[in-house]
């Protein structure tokens, strides 16, 4: 099945960390129509991070980004 019309994603307080973060944002990166991004209340640290920024690059539409409450750190 194909899902390539999300606009939305929210998955917010999963406890989601860098280890599956690899895998979903293959899947993030054909998501065009995408322009909300929720993640905020899991565990996601800068490696994470990264991938999640490399996936949205030509993502021209999304609107809302939210990382807040993440392991994100310089």
């Amino acid at each position: 099945m194909e899902c390539r019309n999300i606009q939305e994603i929210y998955l917010y307080n999963n406890e989601l960390d860098d280890d599956p973060i690899e895998d979903f944002t293959n899947l993030l990166s054909l998501q065009k129509n995408l322009y909300v991004l929720a993640m905020e209340f899991n565990r996601i640290g800068y490696k994470g991070l990264a991938f999640i920024l490399n996936a949205l690059t030509d993502h021209k539409k999304l609107e809302k980004l939210f990382l807040n409450q993440n392991d994100i750190n310089s």
